[in-house]
């Protein structure tokens, strides 16, 4: 779904970082915190910043859960322009992290020092055309993110009616989703982006996977896969403003740089 997305905590109200932190961590005030670096992970210095690069872990759920959610409310346009409530956010971010967990293929960036995750790329393994979202529409906290959901399946049907995907549903095979990824700010320029979806693609590649797409849903998203090796659109971009969910356009008014989204996909 939403790509590629950054980050930007300083825009966040010291009020909606703190309640972003208690809906989690209440959440999860079950799970376990400690943060676990993952064995065979990738270890390098930036600049100063001693990372390590590893697949997710459940330990890290609820850190997980925190960064998507500051991500959510800071750069993607969707929900920027719904004003989508925090509560609805964190449940939607909570599943992203289960079937995260499930598929085994999403990867994190760990800050060494500071013992903390600071980039999260969360990828779905896509074994049928069949397949469900795992969004319970029903579910009276997601109703703001109705008109999201709605868009979403509409770009996955398109995405299911490709020839190749087709193909590759048919044979018994499976194609694997980048759908969103978050980097916290004070981390770019030092790779951890490129760093997370590679290490993504190659656990998708170990499990199966011959085709990876991604919905993008943001400007930022969609110039830097536009330069992305192997990646290429496909079809024209999903606008936002003419889109009909449910008898309206939710995103009638949406700002002309946000046009709609994109769908680029890479053979593997």
């Amino acid at each position: 779904m939403l790509a590629l997305l950054r980050q930007q905590s300083h825009h966040l109200t010291k009020s909606a970082s703190a309640l972003i932190l208690k809906n989690t961590r209440q959440h999860f005030s079950n799970a376990v915190l400690q943060r676990r670096l993952v064995s065979g992970s990738q270890r390098y210095e930036s600049n100063g910043i001693s990372l390590e690069f590893g697949k997710f872990q459940k330990s890290q759920e609820s850190e997980a859960i925190e960064l998507l959610t500051s991500t959510f409310l800071n750069h993607e346009p969707m929900t920027n322009y719904l004003q989508s409530p925090l509560k609805a956010l964190v449940h939607f971010n909570t599943v992203v992290v289960d079937r995260s967990l499930r598929d085994d293929i999403s990867t994190v960036a760990i800050d060494t020092k500071l013992n903390r995750v600071i980039g999260f790329q969360a990828s779905f393994l896509i074994s049928s055309p069949n397949e469900k979202a795992d969004f319970d529409e029903s579910a009276e906290i997601l109703e703001p993110l109705q008109p999201i959901t709605d868009i979403l399946a509409r770009v996955q049907e398109r995405i299911f009616q490709l020839d190749k995907v087709k193909t590759i549903f048919a044979s018994g095979e499976k194609c694997m989703e980048l759908f969103m990824v978050g980097v916290s700010d004070g981390y770019h320029g030092h790779g951890i982006l490129k760093q997370l979806l590679h290490d993504s693609v190659e656990l998708g590649k170990s499990k199966g996977a011959k085709m990876v797409y991604t919905k993008l849903t943001g400007p930022v998203s969609q110039h830097i896969f536009a330069k992305a090796p192997g990646f290429a659109q496909i079809g024209d971009v999903e606008p936002y403003t003419t889109f009909e969910s449910r008898g309206h356009r939710p995103f009638r008014d949406m700002p002309p740089e946000n046009k709609g989204i994109v769908i680029c996909v890479k053979q593997l």
